[in-house]
């Protein structure tokens, strides 16, 4: 039995992250292999027991893969802070769940499905359940995302910038020299430690905090390719997603907000509509009244049908921090991307108006955006070359097939 253990409720339709366990277990499943995910989340995520009866439901009928749930205890205020203060001093990560509880919970499912191994994804998994798993002599694989001291630097930035979170400021820096110890003490020991991200593997491997460091490629969900039609709407589509209280969301919203005079602009020249899919609203209210041509929609169970009727995927992310699946969803889709340079790093494969479309500083960005605002045919091909490029460097079954020969090579 291989074990999946995820902070999140995984799928393949809606949020880019949430996509990686199922792409893991499918391809396990494939291989004839056992597989289970363990998901952690707020009991309150599924608007009623049944609707956590059908999520289930659904994941075993299309994958034939139990999903297994485990709730963080439900707490006020007070207990969360408490929480948040104590796991401070243990860990040196940015949660309000008792880890302890949590502990017991996943040690209690892996003795009772007979689990031999353990892939975690992402950093919190492995928090929870890092003391117990590495007393079952397991075979531990991890799944790394962001590296947290690149993370507490781009949260930091963003709290400068409002007021109301100034108080998190001081915080940052301490979670920030805690990482270091955090991913020494949890990913050390493991058998394998999978990382996506260049930037990430450059910078670990440099510091030797954590062993056995095997450098992938991101995976992502293939989008569907838009069949080709009329567009009776001269209306130019610009999607973007993501959780609109995620960082990476709040960096970008923040930039739109900072430069929304040049949208402004751009707006009045060549009629479009930006079209923002995620759960929660933006901190800043201000910006829902003011923005007119900004649509937020909220979070949506399938987003297949955004990424192909939009003509343009807009990531304003300026801060370097991890591959972006969303970036990667688009181009499966065939569709223009416009970003930043910064977000490429690990993308050395996509080149400037041949498959993507980025600036280097703000001037250049807006400048290449006019341009492929302008020229439809531009971008269109564009699109078809980031599907091409996709195909042959970024498919998610062969990615799957060089990260089965990794984990094959411990079994």
């Amino acid at each position: 039995m291989i074990s999946l253990i995820v902070n999140s409720v995984p799928n393949l339709s809606s949020e880019q992250a949430n996509a990686d366990p199922i792409i893991f277990a499918k391809y396990l499943k494939n291989k004839g292999k056992k597989v289970n995910i363990i998901s952690l989340f707020n009991k309150n995520y599924f608007s009623s027991d049944e609707s956590l009866r059908k999520y289930k439901k659904k994941i075993k009928d299309k994958y034939n893969i139990e999903v297994i749930p485990i709730y963080y205890p439900k707490k006020n205020k007070i207990e969360k802070y408490i929480n948040k203060f104590n796991n401070l001093f243990n860990y040196g990560h940015v949660i309000d769940e008792d880890i302890e509880i949590i502990q017991d919970k996943i040690s209690s499912n892996l003795v009772k499905s007979k689990t031999r191994i353990v892939i975690n994804f992402f950093d919190v998994p492995i928090l929870f359940a890092g003391k117990r798993i590495t007393s079952k002599k397991l075979k531990i694989i991890n799944y790394l995302g962001v590296y947290k001291t690149k993370l507490e630097i781009l949260r930091r930035n963003i709290y400068k910038k409002n007021i109301k979170l100034w108080w998190r400021i001081p915080l940052t820096y301490v979670y920030q020299n805690k990482s270091k110890l955090f991913y020494k003490k949890q990913f050390y020991c493991s058998d394998i430690n999978f990382c996506p991200a260049l930037d990430t593997y450059e910078e670990l491997k440099k510091k030797k905090i954590v062993n056995n460091l095997k450098l992938t490629k991101p995976l992502s969900q293939p989008r569907r390719k838009k069949i080709s039609k009329k567009n009776s709407s001269k209306k130019i589509k610009i999607f973007m997603i993501g959780n609109l209280r995620s960082s990476f969301m709040e960096e970008a919203l923040e930039d739109i907000y900072q430069n929304r005079y040049i949208y402004e602009e751009l707006h009045k020249k060549y009629t479009f509509e930006i079209e923002v899919v995620g759960k929660f609203v933006p901190r800043n209210k201000f910006f829902l009244k003011k923005l007119e041509w900004i649509k937020f929609k909220g979070w949506v169970e399938n987003v297949d049908n955004f990424y192909t009727n939009c003509d343009i995927l807009l990531v304003p992310n300026k801060y370097q921090l991890a591959p972006r699946t969303k970036i990667l969803e688009a181009m499966s889709a065939g569709k223009c991307v416009m970003t930043y340079s910064s977000n490429l790093y690990s993308h050395k494969e996509l080149k400037n108006f041949k498959n993507i479309v980025f600036g280097r500083n703000t001037r250049e960005f807006f400048n290449n955006f006019e341009f492929i605002l302008k020229n439809k045919s531009k971008r269109e091909k564009i699109g078809n070359n980031a599907r091409k490029i996709y195909n042959q460097q970024y498919n998610p079954s062969k990615i799957m097939d060089y990260n089965y020969k990794i984990i094959k090579s411990i079994l």
